[in-house]
């Protein structure tokens, strides 16, 4: 990350780290729930199975995304310098 005063910082510049914004998000929409709870689905669809569903394709994406970042050699981490970036699939951007 550039600043004005020409120093160079090879970090994501993240506020807020990854983990902490899930937590977060996730708190807030039980509170949210529970202040003004909306009908999401209907009473006859099964709204476990949906959550369930929705999980597994997150935790799908998320294995994949981590698969990819590895096969370029670049790093995960948002604190750690990056090696490599990664625009599409598993090709690497060449320098």
């Amino acid at each position: 990350m550039n600043d004005a005063g020409g120093s160079f910082c090879d970090s994501s510049g993240a506020v807020v780290r990854p983990p902490i914004a899930w937590a977060v998000a996730v708190l807030a929409g039980l509170v949210l729930d529970a202040l003004y709870p909306l009908p999401f689905l209907s009473a006859a669809m099964p709204a476990g199975w949906v959550g369930a569903i929705v999980f597994l394709a997150g935790l799908g994406l998320l294995v994949w995304a981590a698969a990819t970042f590895r096969r370029a050699g670049t790093r995960i981490e948002t604190i750690q310098p990056t090696t490599t970036i990664v625009r599409q699939g598993s090709l690497p951007l060449q320098p």
